[in-house]
Parts: C-alpha cells; sequence; structure tokens
C-alpha cells in the first residue's frame, strides 16, 4: 500500500525554496507541496502527487513501477543540496510469474505466512 503523501526528511534542513520532481518512464508526474513542516522531529518536506488525486490510496500496479524523485535546493547549513531516489511499486499480492517449481516450490508457502 502506497499513501498519496509522501515525505521527505532530514534534520535542520530548510525546505523552504525546496522543490520535488517526481517521473516515471521519464514522463513527469504533477506533485503539490505542502507547507514545509519544522519544530517537531526532523524538519520534512511532505506532497501529494497526481497518481492518486482526490483518493486515499496509491492504485495497485499490475507490474512493478519505478518513481524517480527529486528533491532539489534543500538548505542544510545554508548549502544548497539535491536528493534522488527510486520507489518501486509493487504489489505483493501478485502471483509470481512463472511460478516456483522444485525446492522453491515446497519452501514459498513457509515464506508467504
Amino acid at each position: 500500500m502506497v499513501y498519496p503523501r509522501w515525505s521527505f526528511a532530514y534534520p535542520n534542513a530548510d525546505f523552504t525554496q525546496a522543490t520535488v520532481t517526481m517521473t516515471q518512464d521519464n514522463q513527469p508526474i504533477t506533485t503539490t507541496q505542502a507547507t514545509a513542516e519544522t519544530g517537531s522531529g526532523d524538519n520534512t518536506l511532505v506532497w501529494r502527487t497526481a497518481v492518486a488525486a482526490g483518493g486515499t490510496q496509491w492504485p495497485t500496479p499490475t507490474t512493478d513501477t519505478a518513481y524517480e524523485v527529486m528533491i532539489d535546493n534543500v538548505l542544510i547549513d545554508g548549502a544548497p543540496h539535491n536528493f534522488s531516489y527510486t520507489v518501486t511499486v509493487f504489489d505483493p499480492m501478485r502471483p509470481l510469474v512463472p511460478p516456483p517449481t522444485g525446492v522453491q516450490q515446497l519452501y514459498l508457502p513457509l515464506i508467504l505466512r
């Protein structure tokens, strides 16, 4: 399950000028940033995406889907820093293809419990 609100936290970071960019297969995904939160825990940048717009949950993917996240202009000790990472969304209930055989077939039910 992927929630519609995404976040990125960093100790003592200043997110007031930060921007978030997300892509899937090099196609941009619209994001809407919330006001950066400070004062409790690590400073945190929060955003929503158009993928889950109006919804409470990310749609279940039919295949593993990679999303690139880029966060630019995060000020740490007054110096700008950029961060990028990949999130892969998958359906853990999707059957394995091809189905396991041999020894894997014997142990898979134990792992899935």
